[in-house]
């Protein structure tokens, strides 16, 4: 555990390093992502995950930029930067046993907030995730389990980034940032964010996404 937070502290360091960087490159609605995960993921989940990571952010006026944590180097953005990480295995494999869901809702992911600054990492946690979704994936084929999976940690993603993004600890009354997920929230074909939550992230982005919010959430 010590040796985690001293490695969170050093990507700390990178993250503030990078994000005062000015690029003429990269444009201000990009937003570079950092990504590690326990060994073990299921690649096709983590392909899906980020497919749909990429349009659910994309209504809202970010592009985003996938890099690895490890060997990360200091790089110029004028985005913001976060930290992901994965922990546990996120996917239920053919056949595999897990348990009923827990009666109270369970926490899926967090974010660390610090003298009320929502600092820029967040982690999943796959095991609470896996027993949210385990009873409706377990009758799916596998191929359509790990889409479904990786667009349920998509999901949870993009909430811990409207935090991140905004800086607020609040909730909206609907869409992804919304205070709790059902497990159909989780799977079902549309689910994104609300009308006022993308005007907010959209100015925040500088993009005119704001503007657009009808038009790129399909209303």
């Amino acid at each position: 555990m010590f040796a985690r937070r001293l490695a969170t502290l050093g990507l700390l360091s990178l993250v503030v390093g990078m994000s005062w960087g000015d690029s003429r490159e990269t444009s201000a609605s990009e937003m570079v992502v950092y990504f590690s995960a326990d060994s073990g993921q299921s690649p096709r989940v983590l392909e899906y995950m980020k497919r749909e990571l990429g349009q659910i952010m994309e209504t809202a006026g970010y592009r985003v930029a996938w890099r690895e944590t490890q060997g990360a180097r200091p790089e110029q953005t004028a985005g913001p930067l976060i930290v992901a990480r994965l922990e546990g295995i996120c996917s239920l494999g053919a056949g595999e046993h897990v348990g009923p869901a827990a009666e109270q809702p369970a926490s899926l992911a967090w974010t660390p907030v610090v003298d009320g600054h929502v600092l820029p990492f967040s982690t999943v946690n796959c095991g609470n995730l896996t027993r949210t979704l385990a009873p409706m994936l377990a009758g799916e084929p596998v191929a359509r389990r790990d889409f479904l999976y990786g667009r349920a940690v998509a999901r949870v993603l993009a909430h811990e980034f409207y935090h991140i993004l905004l800086g607020v600890t609040e909730h909206a009354a609907e869409g992804v940032a919304k205070s709790c997920f059902s497990a159909m929230d989780l799977v079902t074909e549309r689910f994104e964010f609300e009308q006022t939550t993308l005007a907010r992230l959209g100015k925040h982005a500088g993009t005119g996404a704001e503007a657009g919010a009808d038009e790129a959430a399909g209303r």
